[in-house]
Formats: structure tokens, sequence, C-alpha cells
């Protein structure tokens, strides 16, 4: 059985959510557990919600878009039926009886929608387009569904002299990973960052990175971003960026960061620690493993010289007695007395440094 439902009326400069998936309903089991129709609905990205440049993105065939029943069943893939077009078809499946009330874009299989609303994860490696935002639409099975991006665009020029091939936007609050979307509002909202991935995006390629690129992050009102720049030496360079006026991270807009300086400084990624994760401390312990192997492969260093030393200084049958700190190898840096003690330091210090300033 194949339904063809009426076009969305036009683009819409507002978006009204007509019905989502926040709405309470009483469901039986025998529709939860229904068999699976055919069914088509219609998708379209309004010029006033998502531009790049002021063109609207397109539909490719083959996209694949996530919808919620009103029980909050998530169906199967619904697929582009054409691209080239801000507004298309999507053809999929869902239960028998069952009414479609909010989608998604892309689809994701562990998308979850609740009362406060839809579940969604910000991949941390990207493509680099603009396919890689994330965008929810309210409407309707009947009358179809309005897309709009709920993240934020950051676009970037790579000269192809630099031979990157890896490049890293950070910041000091989550960018990426799970975070929850008011299909009502459509506010987004997020944790603080669990791990040090989730305060960074990346794009990366087995060949040299070359021309334009545009990262997704989550919405915030950060005002500083770090970028970390791997190249095909395994080298790193690093440029930090403060905006000082405006929003940089707003839902549905793009910021362009511009071309990335032809002339950066490239230091040996085991010897020095990225300052994208140090910056405004004192100390950091919760680093990356990258950061860790660096001072490891340091340490493993001075100690030898060490060692070495002492070894001409001492007697033939002299013995030398070392006490140096440690800890159990299942026990994370960030739970060490000492690391939380610096910490706490480090914060003092940073506030006292922040009222002399001001």
């Amino acid at each position: 059985m194949m339904t063809t439902l009426r076009p969305l009326a036009g683009f819409l400069a507002a978006v009204i959510a007509v019905a989502s998936c926040t709405k309470e309903i009483e469901v039986a089991d025998s529709v939860t557990h229904a068999p699976l129709i055919d069914v088509t609905v219609e998708g379209s990205v309004p010029a006033t919600k998502v531009t790049i440049d002021g063109a609207t993105p397109l539909w490719e065939k083959g996209d694949r878009i996530g919808v919620f029943t009103e029980a909050l069943v998530l169906c199967p893939a619904f697929t582009a039926n054409a691209g080239g077009m801000a507004t298309t078809t999507f053809s999929g499946q869902k239960p028998e009886y069952s009414v479609l009330s909010c989608a998604f874009y892309p689809y994701d299989a562990s998308a979850t929608c609740s009362k406060s609303g839809l579940s969604l994860t910000l991949p941390q490696k990207q493509s680099g387009t603009a396919h890689d935002a994330v965008m929810v639409a309210s409407g309707n099975e009947k009358d179809g569904f309005s897309f709009r991006n709920v993240t934020s665009l950051l676009r970037l020029t790579v000269p192809a002299s630099l031979g990157l091939r890896k490049v890293e936007v950070v910041r000091e609050d989550r960018a990426c990973g799970p975070f929850t979307v008011n299909t009502g509002t459509f506010a987004v909202t997020s944790t603080a960052p669990s791990t040090y991935l989730d305060s960074r995006v990346e794009v990366s390629g087995t060949s040299a990175l070359s021309g334009e690129y545009v990262l997704a992050v989550l919405p915030s009102t950060s005002k500083k971003l770090e970028m970390a720049l791997t190249n095909n030496a395994g080298k790193v360079a690093f440029v930090s960026t403060t905006f000082k006026s405006g929003n940089a991270f707003v839902a549905g807009r793009i910021k362009n960061l511009g071309t990335v300086p032809a002339t950066l400084t490239f230091y040996d990624a085991a010897l020095v620690a990225d300052p994208t994760t140090t910056h405004g401390r004192i100390h950091y312990g919760n680093a990356s493993n990258e950061t860790f192997k660096a001072y490891e492969a340091q340490y493993l260093k001075d100690m030898e010289s060490f060692l070495n030393a002492r070894a001409h200084e001492v007697v033939h049958g002299g013995l030398v007695a070392l006490i140096l700190p440690g800890c159990p190898n299942e026990t994370l840096h960030s739970e060490i007395f000492v690391n939380k003690v610096a910490e706490l330091l480090g914060s003092t210090l940073m506030d006292l440094a922040k009222k002399v300033i001001n």
C-alpha cells in the first residue's frame, strides 16, 4: 500500500510545530507491534532556515531521514526519491495505524524520542561538508515535514601547500556527541564534555586536504576556538581565535573562519602537549592520550640520562635509592590526589588573574 501525501505549502519563514514527538498519547500494544506499511512523506528545507552564502541546501537522492510516530517509535529509515531540490519526497515504512509526528536528518538508528525531545548524536569525525549538519523537522504526516538546522556550521579554507591530513576544531565546551533537541522550540541542550574528544570535531583524509571544508558543531555561547592542524609528516601546528563580538556558534548559521595561514610552525606531536587542551590552565589532569604519551616519552629520556649519570658516580657494587611518586595503572590521572590539588591551585590562580585584569 503506497500513500502519497499532499505537498507542503511553500517554504515557511517560521516553522510551526503542528505535531511533535513530545505529544502525550496512549497507544495500544496492537498499534506498537503492528505490521509495517509503505508510506511517502514530503520534506523541505526552507531557505530562511539553513543557508550557505544565500543558497538553500539541496537534498540528494538516497538521503536518509529518521521519522518517529506519535507513539515515540522510530521507523526504519526513509529514503529520498529524488535530489537536486530543496523539497523532495521520502519513501519508507511505518507501523500500520500509526501517525508520523517528527523527523530528523541524517538517520541514526540509536536516536530516541521522549517527552523532553529528540536525543541525537553529532559525529566527532566528519566529512567536511554541510551534510554533517543535523536537522530536525516539525510538521506532520499529512502536510509534510519542514527541516531546520539545529547545529552551527564553521567554514574554513585549507591551502594545498600546507599538506594537511587532519584539521581539528576545538572548544572549551562540548562541540559534538549526544545532545537533545526540543521539538517545539528547537532549543539544543547538552552536557559538559566527558572526554577530550567531546570538545573537538575533525575532518581528515588519506591525501592532503585542500579547498573549502564545513564542520558542524553544537550551538554555544563560547567566544574561543582552537585549531589543531596535522600535516602529512605527523607534525602539529596550532591556531587560536577569539570572537570579540556576537555569537560564533548559532544554530542554523555558518561562521566563516577564513583561510588557514599558509605559514605555520609545526612541532613534533610526540614532544609537545596540545595547547588546545591546556589553554588557561597551569595543570591538566584530563589531558588527551597524546599529551600523556608526550610526557611519558620525555620522562623515559630524562630518566635514562639521569641513571646514566648516576652510574658514573656510584662506586663498584654501590646502590642508589630512589623515591618516586606513582599510582596503580588502572587509576585515572584525573583521580590522582596530587593532580586534583594542582587543578584546584590552577583554578585559584586563574580567578586571581581575572580579578587583576578586571
